[in-house]
């Protein structure tokens, strides 16, 4: 009996034994299914290099729309409306020089860029203001008319030749230069009392051109009749694209209003905002999505806004591949197919450190893909499909860290920075912009290899 409950005994613990190895062994297997189900249904299986990277300044200062508004500064093109109601034949109309001056008679040259008209208006009042006690000397080159009542035949217009003489049949020659009209009219009466008596004559001055005209009260209204200076450029998935002519200070949002708003395939996240060729940190969907205020910036001349299309598939695939540039397609796209689109890789290519940029240019998400992967070890996980407005990058070398990634994507960036302010700022390079892929280089024009 004792023999049976030994041998019971051993049974017992060997099927106890098996059971708990198989217990353990199933849960081990569904605990690795687990893992492995988590990263196929993960939807981007690769490493990033920073939660966030932002790789544009977050610093630059901007002037939003809630800012206390300024009066409009003339500037180069702009055409100003010059009007002097005290002497109507003083009115012009001038359009301001590259070298920001215009030329108003009698004054001359004029400083106009960078003013507003109530300080050109100032300084042209300022100039032609004069004393009531200071009457005007005649000069060189200005003309003026001579009247005898009664004695038509004596009445003349003369411009004052360069000796300072002006010639009155049958007198002869009249110093007028350096003389009032007064002083004038009464030399010319004297001379003539031998011919008539107690002649009346009248001098006017016609034609103001030996000095400034000054004026005693002088009225002057100046008008903007062209605004040309502020010139905005407003690109894309918007209503009306094209030139803005800025008239007042203007936000972004009455920028976008004004160019007939956004249409509905407007891809706010990958929108930019160029200003004198650089990249500003306007984040287009936290303004016109979350009404963040602080993004509404005042527009200045020249900026540059380029809105793209949601539907319009487009990514950039440069560095080290055989036709950098830009890939478009219909569907879906995953990174293969990518590659495959740009003519493959070149030789020296770095496979195992492709850098993956997403979420626009503003605030980028940047990470790091072992594509290596995908065709040495079958890790198909890594073959991601691909977002409109994805940057691609294939490196020359290994870089060991991801503050390398990071120190060398402002390089990265810039092919692509150039490009899109190229089709903004510049319509003979929008072609490139609208190409198909493969027929540009991207990166081509820049060493992106350090």
């Amino acid at each position: 009996m004792k023999i049976l409950d030994k041998r019971f005994d051993k049974k017992f613990m060997f099927r106890a034994g098996v059971v708990f190895m198989a217990t353990l062994f199933f849960l081990s297997a569904c605990a690795l299914d687990k893992e492995a189900l988590q990263k196929r249904s993960s939807p981007l299986p690769i490493k990033p290099l920073s939660a966030k990277a932002r790789l544009l300044p977050s610093d630059v200062p901007l002037k939003t729309g809630k800012e206390i508004s300024e009066p409009y500064r003339l500037g180069v093109e702009d055409v100003i409306s010059i009007a002097v109601l005290n002497d109507i034949n003083m009115n012009d109309t001038q359009r301001v020089r590259p070298d920001g001056k215009i030329s108003f008679f009698p004054m001359g040259d004029m400083q106009a860029a960078g003013l507003s008209v109530q300080e050109v208006r100032k300084e042209i009042i300022q100039q032609l203001k004069t004393d009531s006690t200071k009457p005007y000397i005649l000069g060189a080159g200005d003309v003026i008319e001579v009247k005898v009542f009664g004695h038509a035949d004596l009445g003349t217009n003369q411009e004052i030749r360069p000796d300072g003489k002006i010639s009155i049949m049958p007198v002869g020659d009249v110093q007028a230069s350096g003389r009032t009209v007064e002083g004038l009219r009464k030399e010319i009466a004297e001379s003539l009392s031998e011919l008539a008596l107690n002649p009346i004559v009248a001098v006017n001055i016609k034609e103001y051109n030996s000095k400034p005209i000054q004026i005693y009260d002088p009225i002057v209204n100046v008008t903007i009749t062209e605004y040309n200076s502020r010139k905005v450029s407003v690109l894309g998935a918007v209503d009306k694209p094209g030139i803005l002519k800025l008239k007042s200070s203007t936000s972004l949002v009455e920028g976008i209003s004004s160019a007939g708003g956004l249409n509905e395939d407007a891809d706010l996240k990958r929108a930019v905002f160029f200003r004198n060729e650089e990249l500003l940190p306007v984040n287009f969907e936290k303004l016109f999505k979350k009404g963040d205020r602080s993004q509404n910036i005042l527009l200045q001349a020249n900026d540059s806004i380029f809105i793209p299309s949601s539907s319009d598939n487009r990514i950039y695939v440069i560095g080290e591949v055989k036709k950098p540039g830009i890939v478009t397609w219909q569907g879906t796209l995953n990174y293969l197919n990518a590659i495959a689109m740009a003519g493959g890789y070149n030789k020296t290519a770095q496979t195992q450190n492709v850098i993956l940029i997403r979420d626009g240019l503003v605030e980028p998400a940047m990470y790091m893909v072992d594509a290596r992967s995908i065709t040495r070890e079958g890790r198909l996980e890594y073959n991601i499909p691909l977002e409109t407005g994805d940057v691609v990058y294939v490196p020359k070398d290994a870089m060991g860290s991801a503050e390398r990634y990071l120190e060398f994507a402002n390089k990265l960036l810039q092919p692509i920075l150039s490009l899109q302010s190229g089709i903004i700022l510049g319509s003979s390079v929008k072609s490139t912009l609208t190409q198909p892929s493969g027929g540009g280089g991207v990166g081509t024009s820049i060493n992106l290899n350090p």
